[in-house]
């Protein structure tokens, strides 16, 4: 990973940790700003970068089976924005307050800044790098006591206050019969694009949680109780909180999967539950049976995401809703392969020549993928060397196309096909 500062400075005696399934011991920052760890476990995990005291940066990082991941952190100064925590009337500032500034960064990535309020419960948010964010005010206990939803222009002086001491919402998660669900879930997600917003929350032995604060803006509560019922809630903010906000977990429906490639069954692919809504949210992770299936169970009759995962695959992400009765669905997944295309044109190399190639299953160039950085191919680009070769690997297998130009400028067309786990050799002889 790479920490961006406007001076070295910035960064120096910075470390990083990582938190999730796996943590290995911190990282520091080395004078080029970077930071390594190395056999990291696919999951979800948090990436903490700490600055100094004051302010340390989260970005959410999905790492995938087999895959080599990469993530800027930016902590350059690029607007003159600040945070101020209030109090409502006839109340008081809690000490040790802290200001979360929340996003999305330009790739993607969820980023989270974690500020300290100073002593004039002043919070510094010159670092921030979107212009849309969500601020929150929280306590030494990580409850969130002030939140607002903010558009800040780079080039402006701007304060923004948060209040401190609203009327809070109570949340009781109960099942059919509105009996009582202890120790439930929840993760509450903004649906705001561009947003990183999420807050995590765990109901207590009444089945309530209580939010002092949340942003107003469009949320769902991702749902999961002790014994495994998975439920996905859009959120509204209640008109009245005179009493709890009541959400009921059913959660009886299943749906089972059927791992194929072409007709053949798929064993070991490794399948994620998650929503729509949030590609690094994960449910629950299973795999498939030597006959290719999986089945995910106590979900409510809703719309689910399954992500395929595993080295040699190619990533796949389908949309099922789980049915009383049991849902089926087949999973068409691709095992990669790769292609070696040897081009001459008149007898010759076809040197340092582009070569068009495109997928026929996904209707795709294959340019696109390698700009994705999903594919690799022989310096990086879909053009041949100085033999006339073009190695291309990770393709998913299945037919494609190439095209190119002859001697005369006359474009030719011809077809090959990947295979599964091999490779393919394509002799290309331009007139």
């Amino acid at each position: 990973m790479q920490v961006l500062g406007d001076t070295p400075a910035d960064f120096s005696g910075s470390e990083v940790q990582l938190h999730g399934e796996f943590e290995p011991d911190p990282v520091k920052v080395d004078a080029d700003g970077k930071a390594t760890f190395d056999a990291v476990p696919p999951n979800t995990y948090t990436v903490q970068t700490v600055m100094n005291r004051s302010h340390w940066i989260d970005s959410m990082l999905l790492v995938r089976p087999g895959s080599s991941n990469s993530l800027t952190v930016d902590a350059r100064r690029v607007r003159q924005l600040s945070a101020k925590v209030v109090a409502a009337a006839g109340g008081v500032v809690p000490p040790g307050m802290v200001c979360r500034a929340s996003f999305r960064a330009a790739d993607g990535v969820g980023v989270i800044h974690h500020v300290v309020f100073n002593e004039q419960s002043i919070a510094d948010l010159a670092c921030v790098a979107a212009d849309d964010m969500i601020l929150e005010a929280y306590d030494e206990w990580g409850t969130i006591l002030a939140s607002k939803v903010v558009h800040s222009a780079r080039d402006k002086v701007e304060v923004i206050e948060l209040t401190v001491g609203g009327e809070p919402i109570t949340i009781q998660l109960v099942t059919s019969d509105h009996t009582p669900i202890p120790g439930a879930g929840i993760q509450f997600l903004s649906t705001t694009p561009g947003s990183a917003w999420r807050l995590g929350m765990r109901a207590d032995e009444k089945g309530e949680a209580v939010l002092h604060s949340v942003p107003d803006s469009p949320l769902i509560a991702l749902l999961r109780s002790p014994q495994g019922h998975r439920w996905i809630q859009p959120f509204e903010l209640p008109a009245k909180r005179d009493k709890p906000f009541e959400i009921v977990l059913a959660g009886n429906c299943s749906v089972e999967l059927r791992a194929r490639d072409g007709a053949v069954a798929l064993p070991g692919v490794s399948l994620e539950l998650g929503v729509p809504q949030a590609d690094d949210f994960v449910f629950e992770r299973i795999a498939t049976d030597d006959a290719g299936r999986a089945r995910f169970q106590r979900l409510e009759h809703q719309d689910f995401e399954v992500r395929v995962l595993g080295v040699g695959l190619w990533p796949t992400v389908v949309h099922v809703s789980p049915t009383l009765e049991g849902a089926q669905r087949e999973l068409q997944v691709r095992r990669l392969g790769g292609a070696r295309l040897r081009a001459t044109i008149v007898g010759t190399p076809f040197r340092n020549k582009p070569i068009q190639v495109r997928s026929v299953e996904f209707d795709t160039d294959v340019a696109e993928w390698l700009a994705a950085g999903r594919i690799e191919a022989s310096a990086n680009k879909l053009i041949t060397d100085a033999d006339g070769r073009l190695n291309l690997d990770g393709l998913p297998n299945g037919q494609y196309t190439w095209s190119a130009k002859s001697s005369d400028g006359t474009q030719m067309n011809g077809h090959f096909t990947v295979p599964p786990r091999a490779v393919t050799d394509v002799t290309i002889s331009l007139p």
